[in-house]
């Protein structure tokens, strides 16, 4: 089962899930979840249907 459909990075490391939406302009993403154990936190990523 697919738990998230992109991955981003960002030195950021404040970020918490489910907390924020990101737009491209076209999608709409959803933070699902954030790694911040590196150098870079991960950003994990799901398309919102219809911005919901």
């Amino acid at each position: 089962m697919k738990q998230y459909d992109y991955l981003g990075l960002t030195p950021n490391k404040t970020l918490t899930a489910d907390n924020y939406r990101l737009s491209d302009g076209t999608k709409t993403y959803r933070l699902k979840g954030v790694n911040n154990e590196g150098r870079l936190a991960q950003l994990f990523l799901v398309v919102l249907e219809n911005g919901e």
